[in-house]
């Protein structure tokens, strides 16, 4: 249904604030039938048609299959027939030898590798692989049936964001959405972020977690009962494929594994569940859940690396049309005096009547700040958004401005610290990865009585563990900073 509202342009847009502003909804379009495609210096994308492409994807065991899901009217089949069809899948690929290569770790290699990758599967498997890439490309979404079935919100975090070591060959990450369930019935949706934010995978997402099992019907609008067939996306491909060919595969699949595995073994994710307060608790002190969160973000990293580092934060533009994300920058004067002022440690004077209210008044000093900043942004009057475009302007034959080889732009815009919001009831958890590699990205929600962050950093950088008790830490300490001034304990 979500798809078809999608696609057909019956979904209602989205509306954010007290005015209900209405949101563009064009990236939506790269949710279904989509998916990014690996070029040499710049990637490209492709879009199909969703009235003649009814199929889905299924990746089990890193290996895909196709079947349609919709009838020729475009009413989705009976749920009795999608099972069957979804332990098809799972018993052909128990069937498949495991020297068939898997071709999905190709896809998280980086974007050049995997260019050069793609050129020879299609040279080494002709049309054959064209047609195979196109069917895999055009799919609704990728629906991952993994094996692993991991417990804590740490070990999802893990497996959901990258694969882990034991599903990585289980996705193909140029698709708009892999939809990835577990055998314990635990889910994620990993999204393509080149072509869509987060808010467009948080509505999908939000649609998936709010269908019960007894809204989907069990007979198809126009009484199907006949399953259609299951087809195995690379089969006829190594099928009629040259031994040498498939010997050479196999050798760029064992490189991608090697690479990909690396780069898991690389990263640490942390989760931290921080239940001692949330939204509710922020408000009732007088400032926004938001800016209040990143001002503790900003106290831990200030107090691990001994200085402020730049910082980002994604700010939604949707309410211009093809509006994406403008930058806060999160870092400000009045953060800055409120992080120096709470100092590299606890001072533990709360109790003192100038201290606390000093703290306090920088505390809401930056708060406003950040909201402020955050506000313009979304209105467009950021700063990033244009520099970028205008750098996108300047021909190879000119000259850039002094202004983009100036040390401190540059300095100012390699965001060791990459945060990003996304508080929605149903989602229990979300993440992205550091964007330098001395940094990290810290994904967080604000919830009633809770909040929750999700941290990733390269282990060599040694401090997602450090940042995570940090931001403990600073919590605690503003809470007993706002608490001494009620003259509670509460």
């Amino acid at each position: 249904q979500f798809r078809e509202e999608v696609c057909s342009g019956q979904l209602p847009p989205d509306r954010v604030g007290r005015q209900q502003t209405l949101l563009c909804s064009a990236t939506f379009k790269y949710l279904f039938n989509a998916c990014r495609v690996p070029l040499q210096q710049q990637d490209s994308y492709c879009i199909y048609d969703p009235s003649k492409t009814k199929h889905v994807i299924v990746s089990r065991k890193g290996h895909f299959f196709s079947f349609d899901f919709v009838d020729e009217a475009g009413d989705p089949l009976p749920s009795f027939i999608l099972e069957q069809q979804l332990q098809k899948c799972i018993e052909m690929a128990d069937q498949i030898p495991s020297t068939r290569p898997k071709l999905g770790l190709l896809t998280g290699l980086d974007r050049d590798s995997w260019a050069t990758s793609r050129e020879l599967l299609v040279k080494m498997g002709g049309e054959r692989m064209q047609e195979a890439l196109r069917t895999l490309q055009s799919g609704s979404i990728v629906l991952s049936l993994d094996n692993e079935t991991p417990q804590s919100l740490e070990d999802c975090s893990k497996q959901f964001l990258s694969g882990g070591q034991g599903s990585s060959h289980n996705r193909w990450f140029d698709k708009s959405i892999n939809l990835i369930v577990t055998p314990t019935g635990k889910a994620a949706v990993v999204c393509e972020h080149s072509m869509m934010d987060g808010t467009i995978t948080l509505s999908y997402a939000d649609r998936v977690a709010s269908v019960n099992s007894t809204d989907i019907s069990d007979k198809s609008e126009n009484g199907a009962t006949i399953a259609p067939a299951v087809s195995d996306v690379f089969a006829d491909v190594f099928a009629e494929m040259a031994e040498s060919s498939r010997s050479e595969i196999a050798s760029l699949e064992e490189q991608a594994h090697v690479e990909c595995m690396t780069n898991v073994d690389r990263h640490s994710n942390v989760v931290n569940t921080f239940d001692a307060y949330g939204s509710t608790f922020i408000k009732n002190a007088g400032h926004s859940p938001d800016a209040f969160v990143q001002m503790a973000i900003h106290l831990a990293t200030f107090r691990l690396f001994g200085e402020q580092a730049a910082t980002y934060e994604a700010t939604q533009v949707r309410p211009f049309l093809h509006g994406r994300t403008e930058t806060t920058r999160s870092v400000s004067l009045e953060s800055a005096a409120f992080v120096e002022k709470m100092g590299q440690s606890p001072t533990l004077n709360e109790e003192n009547d100038t201290v606390r209210k000093e703290k306090l008044e920088l505390l809401k000093n930056a708060t406003t700040a950040h909201s402020q900043y955050s506000m313009n942004a979304s209105r467009a009057q950021g700063v990033d958004r244009h520099f970028f475009g205008l750098s996108g302007l300047i021909l190879d034959s000119e000259v850039a401005p002094s202004l983009y080889a100036n040390a401190l732009f540059n300095h100012s815009k390699r965001w060791r610290v990459s945060t990003s919001n996304l508080t929605h009831p149903k989602i229990v958890n979300w993440g992205f990865g550091q964007v330098v590699p001395e940094g990290v990205g810290i994904a967080y929600s604000v919830h009633a009585q809770s909040c929750v962050f999700n941290i990733v950093g390269l282990h060599d950088a040694n401090v997602t563990d450090q940042l995570s008790n940090l931001i403990d830490e600073a919590l605690q300490e503003i809470r007993t900073l706002v608490e001494s001034d009620f003259g509670s304990t509460t």
